[in-house]
């Protein structure tokens, strides 16, 4: 497979099994290089068993050694000549087709990694419920919870209402992508630290993850938009606003798995993971300006914010639904962070998923190259 293996036994059995075989004499006096068939013959025994007590009685060593650079000659030398000539070609030809060959070998990686995440989740039918079940259970619960007509005449005057729906809106696209991130990494462990050595490279895998769990979570990501408007949880808008909407969720949800992601590669199983999940969440709900409004929080409690997927989204989707129109939403304690454009949210929300992926390749480069290299 055009893969060279490297074995070191004293069982004469196996050593038929092999291309070429070296024998050291003791102290590391170089004795033969070549077929396995021709070792007997070069050390005058009848077989490979017989060659072991040969070279430990016959001569000493470093005439094993003297013997094999004799026999060698001129032979040797213009055949090993020839073989520096052959790498120095082929390095010569790499060099020049690196880049090319490269990017073609990351792709077809990526292509395969991709499909092989489809079909492992698509198999298992328990994973499959868990990915697909979990979000649909959120969507009813937020369904029950929140009242219809709540950005209506008949909401609260203050519009509480409607920035508590928008703020539990908000998390949920961060959930939803960090959990599926969550066990991705941590639960295929073993087979990555295996294709390390086979050269499989992080980005590819990495944006294999991405590439199948995103377009899932845009899907769930319309399906919370269309039951919560269909149950009038949601006001009636266009689709431009809708679809302002739906972009928020969607890098929203994307932060939160390339984070999840970074997460799942840090931790040692999936316990770890399950352990994280409370503590990746908490500050989530905390710093996003919802609970306290960032112009009352505390100095670091507003730098910290400024970390919080959840606050870019929260105010976006605020933005986006005009929340910050009318004298009463204007006197409200959320007046600040629901005026101006989306915009500011959006790069917000791209910066902070760019963070999450380098920060997922710095682990599985690092863990990769302590595995290669142990």
């Amino acid at each position: 497979d055009g893969v060279t293996v490297v074995m070191t036994t004293h069982d004469p059995a196996q050593i038929g099994a092999c291309d070429r075989v070296v024998f050291l004499a003791p102290d590391g006096h170089l004795a033969f290089v070549g077929p396995p068939a021709a070792a007997p013959r070069h050390f005058g025994a009848d077989d490979l068993v017989g060659v072991y007590h040969v070279m430990a009685t016959a001569r000493p060593p470093a005439e094993w050694s003297a013997r094999w650079s004799r026999d060698q000659g001129a032979a040797g030398h213009r055949e090993a000549g020839a073989r520096r000539t052959d790498i120095d070609g082929v390095r010569a030809t790499d060099d020049r087709s690196a880049t090319r060959s490269g990017l073609v070998g990351g792709v077809r990686q990526w292509s395969v990694l991709t499909r092989r995440s489809a079909e492992v989740v698509i198999r298992n039918r328990l994973t499959l419920a868990v990915l697909l079940g979990s979000p649909a259970l959120v969507i009813a619960m937020m369904a029950v919870l929140f009242r219809p007509g709540e950005f209506g005449d008949q909401g609260a005057g203050d519009g509480s209402g409607a920035t508590q729906t928008v703020f539990w809106i908000a998390f949920a696209g961060f959930f939803f992508g960090l959990t599926f991130g969550l066990l991705q990494i941590v639960g295929e462990r073993a087979i990555l630290h295996r294709e390390a050595f086979a050269g499989v490279r992080p980005s590819a895998y990495l944006g294999s993850k991405v590439t199948f769990l995103l377009p899932v979570l845009v899907v769930v990501a319309v399906a919370l938009l269309a039951v919560l408007r269909l149950l009038d949880r949601l006001p009636g808008a266009g689709w431009t606003v809708y679809g302002a909407l739906l972009l928020t969720l969607v890098l929203e949800s994307l932060a939160g798995l390339l984070l999840g992601l970074a997460a799942s590669a840090m931790v040692a199983d999936p316990a770890q993971a399950t352990l994280a999940l409370p503590m990746l969440c908490f500050p989530q709900v905390l710093f996003a300006g919802a609970v306290v409004p960032v112009d009352e929080m505390a100095g670091p409690g507003r730098f910290l914010s400024i970390a919080m997927v959840t606050r870019w989204a929260f105010e976006a989707l605020g933005r986006s639904l005009d929340l910050g129109s009318g004298a009463a939403a204007q006197a409200a304690p959320h007046a600040s962070a629901f005026g101006g454009s989306a915009v500011p949210g959006w790069a917000a929300l791209v910066a902070l998923a760019a963070v999450g992926a380098v920060g997922a390749m710095a682990v599985l480069r690092r863990r990769s190259a302590h595995r290669s290299h142990p």
